[in-house]
């Protein structure tokens, strides 16, 4: 009698539990039922919105669809430069940001006449004042320490450049030095330090003092890259506006000293500013024309 009431309980509560899993298998199916029904309406509303959001911006013609990254850009450098002081950092930072300008330049940096470098004068301010050794002989010697040589090449040096060891952000050289040098050009060269007659880092007695004179005061090295792009820094954040575009001036009138004769139109493709954090704001390149009327330092 026991045995057969256990048997029973047991029966009526498997058959309790079949129907429990039943009810909730039917309920999980209605509910994934529900939920693509939920989905494929929400899909639909979500397209509807994004074609109405389309439409009104295209009819009002917002902020938003002007300053598309791929065709809005800035009459001229003064506008930019208001841009990045308007969106500075905060006055309680120490350090303020690199104000860079890059060119796209339209060259093939498959010839080499058209690879062009040279050393370009930032009468604005130079945003850090480099260490130069000076690898010259006899009289010139205390002519490079006159214009202000941090360091004179001798024996030691040349053992610490063999060793890695620079202790100097610039090397310049007299020309009677220059195959002294050529024999660490492996070592120099990567670096971007080997001397250069063409960038006048190599220099005749005469012009060595010019040379040391112009990167103390505050020039800085530009070479093009491979994708016929120069990037240069003209300022920090701080620097009143006036030395802003003193230097981009100077850059521009460097970089077209430089253009070669086979060019003649477009030379500069593209331009662009930005701070060392901030995203790139591009310039009109009618406004980077010196010959043009246009050009942005006749309305400063």
């Amino acid at each position: 009698m026991i045995r057969s009431t256990l048997l029973l309980q047991k029966y009526h509560f498997k058959q309790e539990l079949c129907k429990n899993k039943i009810i909730k298998f039917v309920n999980f199916s209605k509910f994934l039922f529900g939920s693509k029904i939920n989905f494929r309406l929400l899909n639909k509303e979500r397209k509807a919105a994004e074609a109405a959001k389309l439409k009104e911006i295209e009819k009002n013609n917002t902020i938003e669809s002007k300053k598309n990254p791929k065709n809005f850009f800035y009459n001229s450098p003064i506008e930019a430069v208001k841009t990045i002081k308007s969106k500075q950092s905060p006055a309680n930072r120490k350090k303020k940001e690199t104000i860079n300008m890059l060119v796209n330049l339209n060259l093939g940096t498959n010839k080499s006449e058209q690879l062009i470098r040279g050393i370009c004068k930032l009468p604005g301010g130079s945003i850090k004042i480099p260490r130069i050794c000076v690898f010259t002989s006899g009289h010139l010697i205390d002519v490079a320490k006159e214009a202000g040589a941090d360091l004179i090449g001798d024996q030691t040096v040349l053992d610490d450049i063999k060793l890695g060891k620079f202790k100097f952000d610039k090397l310049v050289c007299s020309l009677d030095m220059l195959p002294t040098l050529k024999q660490l050009g492996r070592i120099l060269g990567p670096k971007g330090l080997m001397p250069n007659q063409k960038v006048g880092t190599a220099a005749k007695g005469e012009d060595l003092e010019g040379v040391i004179k112009d990167l103390k005061s505050g020039s800085k090295e530009f070479k093009i890259d491979k994708f016929g792009q120069i990037q240069i820094p003209i300022g920090r954040e701080n620097y009143p506006d006036e030395n802003i575009y003193k230097n981009i001036d100077s850059f521009l009138e460097s970089v077209y000293e430089k253009k070669p004769e086979s060019v003649k139109l477009n030379y500069i493709k593209s331009a662009f500013l930005k701070t060392s954090s901030g995203l790139p704001l591009k310039l009109d390149v009618k406004s980077l024309d010196r010959k043009s009327g246009s050009y942005f330092i006749n309305s400063v």
